[in-house]
């Protein structure tokens, strides 16, 4: 039960005519008690991409931000942490930093 969660903020939020950036950054700020510059990336974001994470908590805790989001028309989801950059696409080198693809071309002849 003490397992990290995500909050993400889904981009379906913004469907409804009332539902706006600012409307659903000052929420996240309330609710979240999330610095309103962040609020507001992340709500851009949500809107542009489709999705963004709003951050980690136990399940318990996110449950309830959540619930404390959707009074408020917003659109989220709590799902199980994730950590990625497990996957061999994903590797990282000797020195724990994200590998590139960009300086791993191979020129095939």
């Amino acid at each position: 039960m003490d397992d990290p969660f995500h909050i993400l903020l889904m981009g379906s939020t913004f469907e409804k005519p009332k539902v706006s950036v600012p409307y659903v950054s000052s929420a996240l700020n309330y609710v979240l008690a999330m610095p309103i510059g962040e609020a507001k990336e992340l709500s851009q974001f949500a809107q542009d991409e489709g999705m963004s994470c709003l951050g980690t908590w136990s399940r318990e805790e996110c449950l309830e931000k959540g619930k404390q989001l959707q009074v408020r028309d917003i659109v989220c989801r709590v799902v199980p942490f994730c950590e990625g950059g497990q996957r061999g696409w994903q590797a990282k080198d000797a020195d724990g930093a994200k590998s590139s693809n960009a300086n791993n071309n191979n020129n095939f002849a």
